[in-house]
């Protein structure tokens, strides 16, 4: 079965209480980002055994720890700066003919620039584990609110009022 995008998705904080500070919002939002990225890999098929990251969100530690956790795997980050822009000129490189194959490029312009894979911490894959199913509760009921909000049924601000 194909499944398709929903446009109409929509961030949510679910199970605040006044105990909760910006700090807790800052992990949810960590947390969701990995709970959703668990969601995508369980619709494509069985979670994989190592993720690799690159980019600016990749030199966080305790995104790199979630993450891992979340789907239960190693996470490696790159070295190299660019990445976008490299692997485009490494497309080129290839379609050139400066370098007979993609794997052959990636042996000079990714290979060197890997960090070891820091394995999944497994309390936490548990704790993942055990939640998941909660947020796929959670994300398949909030449906019908997003689509609501999406065809302006959301209350409007007193600023959006004024102008």
């Amino acid at each position: 079965m194909v499944r398709s995008v929903d446009a109409t998705a929509r961030a949510s904080f679910i199970g605040l209480d006044l105990n909760h500070g910006f700090a807790d919002m800052v992990r949810a939002v960590f947390n969701g980002l990995a709970m959703a990225s668990r969601d995508c890999y369980v619709e494509m098929g069985p979670l994989p055994s190592r993720v690799r990251l690159t980019g600016g969100a990749a030199r966080s530690a305790s995104l790199r720890r979630i993450l891992g956790g979340a789907l239960g795997c190693s996470v490696q980050t790159s070295e190299r700066e660019e990445a976008g822009a490299a692997g485009t000129a490494m497309i080129a490189a290839v379609s050139l003919g400066i370098y007979g194959s993609m794997e052959e490029c990636v042996k000079e312009w990714v290979t060197p620039y890997q960090r070891p894979a820091e394995p999944a911490d497994k309390a936490m894959a548990a704790r993942f584990d055990a939640a998941f199913p909660l947020y796929r509760q959670s994300r398949l009921s909030l449906r019908p609110v997003w689509h609501a909000l999406s065809h302006g049924s959301a209350p409007v601000s007193e600023q959006e009022r004024l102008q």
